[in-house]
């Protein structure tokens, strides 16, 4: 059976003529050549380096003309004044910035000193200008917005404060994207966190207005125009030095962010009209650089989180000079634009569920205001608004013009509760440009059903990875044979050394070792995908991956995969290496997992997560021994992944290693330490009697600092989360009215695979008949975008555990035993009927 693909791979951008805002741009350079691709489904694709225009030259006096007389006459920016106190009595969740700023308000600022900057120069780590560089804008955004909210003065002084300390940092550029120390020195670079600065100043003073005082709203346009504006318009023009600003004539998600801090504050700050349209004249022709990074079928190499913060980041450029514009500048009009929203959704291998190919997380999610916003100047459909839990954050700081774009969208609507879009979710999803194909068992939710996505293309993608062939099986909402995702930044990172991380080069990816060598880098090692049968009872790709490895293995003749990904009539997986070489070489593949491996026997073994077992059964042509290895790199959630290699005893001329995966029915597992909440009717809660802290309100903790932060769908908006040490203890202070047997009922998430473990205390004393260990299970999330919580009781044997309590004061104690972090959002004793 062959199907069409949703995109057919002969439908090619005219990169050459965009349309953007009604203009006909043209381009100076063309880079790469297209692939051969056969334009029906069902033959054969693999990934094509397309024409790609790369857009440079400067906005003409015609254009700039015309665009002023199009943009509104005085700057305008996101977000109401403060003297708006209508809009500012409908702001949603006030409670969750104030919280913030009051705890903000009492602690010092938080400089970044030439130790800071300079530490990473010493050690090739960014921990240090990770954990200072972002504070000083996030202090300003809460601040800024709760004094919008109380307008009483009382935070006016610390954001004059934190301004001036902003506006003496040498640099804006934090220091890992200044390795030359050029901003530093004297010589501004604009990076993506001077940017988001940038726009975050302006929004503080679109916000404030002469709230602040005159000298410090003029230091704000100054500052700007040196750190920002004046280095934007010497690149564009040729004036300056070098291509410090080299992002602009990249496709990457440097270019949509950079470009809309700039932009985004221009237009904000800048009183002129016609200077002010000379910086959109000026987006309008280079942002298209960033649109023509991606392939005709919408698919973003950069992976799921570069996609909400690149993607993100344009359509709020769009969003603020489509406003500025009243709309007759329209950034969204190309039709690339439609297919490239579409991307998160066809990338869920589960609902809530996604790979983290590129340098992403094995948690990460998309964020759908992007396709909100977006989707109100698209025609069709216009999806809910999501709401923000306190200011929108990102490691280089806050962003506060996305925080008002999405709570002020425009008219008298105000976005005020987390909208995830659930929208179903078909057999088979495909991107026959990128390579990429995600096959699902019908009607799947986040925690049932099987999903897959294979993985073709080149190693020469954006946050490349080297992975050609590589795979991720999720079962019953369990993420079992995985992607690592990316390691921890560090100067190796984004250096000529970056494949010698194993989670980053094909050893830590689940696909062959040929000849001892591993993936060749650049875009001639690519994967040619096939597909051979589309049904409904099984999916059948063919992966030819002889080209990723021949640079590296010239004795190579063939090396091709075969998935079989099977749903009728019970969900499975098989896959199959074949390899042919001119002499004898050696040969191995390897499945990767963050769950625990079982040896089962010499040819079969379990994967466990603590919710699901698979059985991984293996067949070869010739002797082969199954081996484990942790690899050991340092990954952002603090997991270490399994390596589970396949090799042949002896080198071979031509050999085939295959493997069939199935979910164990005894794996169907009933925790001992949690149960849920409906769990208890047969104890007969008394719901009327029950006693709830809040997590936040805990009276004691030790080994560590939680941090209190907005959640989506969180009691009251806050939670506790960074509850990752081991040995972090939190107490909590319960008035236990009368003696009797209660049980303990909390609301928790976790995203990470695995089980999180705990210990209990009661007045000091751990209970027994829990072995000691309490084991939380992943949720599929960190209730980031929406809510992934759990109600759980504490349970023993598949049953609620009664805790028998004096009347009293009575404090309850959790301890990290290890395995990891989870959020909590409350904890409740619930008295039993006697």
């Amino acid at each position: 059976m062959i199907l069409n693909f949703k995109y057919p791979v002969t439908t090619l951008l005219k990169l050459g003529l965009i349309v953007l805002g009604g203009t006909v741009l043209s381009a100076d350079t063309t880079v790469g050549s297209a692939g051969d691709v056969g334009g029906d489904a069902g033959v054969s694709f693999e990934t094509i380096i397309a024409p790609r225009r790369v857009f440079k030259g400067v906005p003409s006096t015609e254009r700039v003309a015309e665009i002023a007389k199009r943009l509104s006459p005085v700057p305008r920016g996101f977000g109401p004044s403060i003297g708006d106190r209508a809009a500012w009595a409908a702001f949603p969740n006030k409670q969750t910035v104030l919280v913030q700023a009051e705890r903000m308000l009492a602690e010092p600022m938080t400089l970044i000193t030439d130790d800071i900057y300079m530490s990473y120069k010493l050690t090739g780590s960014r921990d240090a200008v990770n954990a200072a560089y972002p504070v000083s804008t996030q202090r300003l955004a809460n601040f800024a917005v709760a004094e919008c909210i109380e307008n009483q003065g009382r935070y006016l002084p610390a954001i004059e404060a934190q301004l001036a300390a902003i506006f003496e940092e040498r640099s804006w550029t934090p220091s890992f994207h200044d390795r030359n120390l050029e901003s530093y020195n004297g010589q501004p670079i604009i990076d993506l966190g001077a940017a988001m600065r940038a726009w975050t100043l302006a929004t503080v003073d679109q916000l404030l207005g002469d709230k602040l005082t005159a000298e410090t709203r003029a230091q704000i346009r100054q500052q700007i125009k040196y750190r920002v504006w004046d280095p934007y318009r010497a690149q564009v023009e040729g004036t300056n030095q070098g291509s410090r600003e080299w992002w602009m004539w990249g496709p990457g998600n440097w270019n949509a962010v950079c470009h809309a801090g700039v932009i985004g504050s221009a237009l904000t700050l800048i009183p002129d009209a016609t200077e002010r349209a000379w910086y959109v004249g000026a987006a309008e022709l280079l942002a298209s650089n960033f649109l023509s990074g991606f392939p005709p079928d919408g698919y973003c190499s950069e992976g799921v989180v570069y996609w909400t913060y690149g993607v993100g980041h344009y359509v709020l450029m769009a969003d603020a000079i489509g406003q500025a514009s009243d709309w007759k500048i329209n950034l969204l009009a190309p039709e690339i634009i439609k297919p490239i929203l579409s991307f998160p959704h066809r990338m869920e291998i589960l609902p809530g569920v996604y790979p983290a190919f590129s340098d992403n997380l094995p948690n990460i999610r998309p964020e759908f205001w992007v396709n909100a916003l977006a989707s109100r100047h698209m025609g069709g459909n216009v999806l809910p608004l999501t709401a923000v839990n306190g200011i929108a954050m990102h490691g280089h700081g806050a962003m506060l013009y996305q925080t008002m774009a999405r709570v002020f969208p425009g008219g008298d609507e105000v976005a005020v509760a987390p909208v995830e879009p659930v929208l179903p979710l078909p057999l088979r999803d495909r991107f026959p440009d990128a390579g990429i194909v995600v096959s699902r068992t019908p009607n799947p939710s986040r925690t049932s059903g099987w999903g897959v996505a294979f993985k073709g293309g080149d190693n020469n993608e954006f946050h490349n990875h080297n992975d050609v062939g590589s795979y991720v099986l999720v079962v019953q909402g369990s993420a079992l044979l995985t992607d690592p995702g990316a390691e921890d930044y560090t100067a190796r990172t984004f250096s000529p050394s970056r494949y010698e991380s194993k989670v980053l080069n094909s050893y830590g990816h689940d696909v062959p070792v040929v000849a001892g060598q591993l993936q060749d880098t650049g875009a001639s090692a690519k994967g040619t995908m096939t597909v051979v049968s589309a049904t409904e009872e099984a999916d059948t790709y063919l992966l030819d991956l002889t080209a990723a490895y021949h640079e590296a293995v010239p004795v190579l003749q063939a090396l091709k995969r075969t998935l079989v990904f099977t749903r009728q009539p019970e969900p499975s997986l098989d896959v199959s290496d074949a390899v042919v070489f001119s002499t004898p070489q050696s040969f191995e593949t390897a499945l990767i997992t963050f769950g625990k491996v079982k040896m089962i026997s010499p040819h079969s073994f379990e994967v466990s997560d603590g919710r699901q077992v698979i059985q991984v059964t293996v067949e070869a042509s010739d002797a082969f021994l199954i081996s484990e290895e942790v690899i050991n790199e340092r990954l952002p959630l603090g997991q270490q992944p399994t390596r589970i290699g396949i090799k042949l005893v002896e080198s071979t001329t031509d050999a085939r290693i295959s493997y069939h995966v199935r979910l164990l029915e005894q794996a169907k597992i009933q925790l001992n330490s949690v149960v849920v909440k409906e769990a208890a009717a047969s104890r007969e809660p008394q719901w009327d009697r029950a006693i709830r802290r809040e997590a936040q309100d805990f009276v004691l903790e030790t080994g560590g600092n939680v941090e209190l932060t907005p959640k989506a769908d969180a009691s009251g908006d806050t939670a506790i989360r960074r509850w990752d040490h081991d040995e972090q203890e939190v107490a909590w202070v319960f008035d236990v009215p009368a003696a009797g047997t209660y049980g303990l009922l909390l609301r928790y998430c976790r995203g990470d695979a695995g089980e999180a473990l705990r210990s209990l205390t009661i007045d000091g004393v751990a209970t027994r008949g829990l072995h000691g260990v309490l084991s939380f299970p992943a949720t599929g999330g960190w209730s980031s975008a929406r809510g992934d919580w759990r109600e759980v009781w504490l349970a023993q044997n598949a049953k609620p555990i009664a805790l028998a309590l004096e009347a009293g004061t009575r404090r309850i104690a959790l301890k990290n035993l290890g395995n990891g972090p989870m959020n909590l959002d409350w904890l409740e004793l619930v008295p039993f009927q006697k």
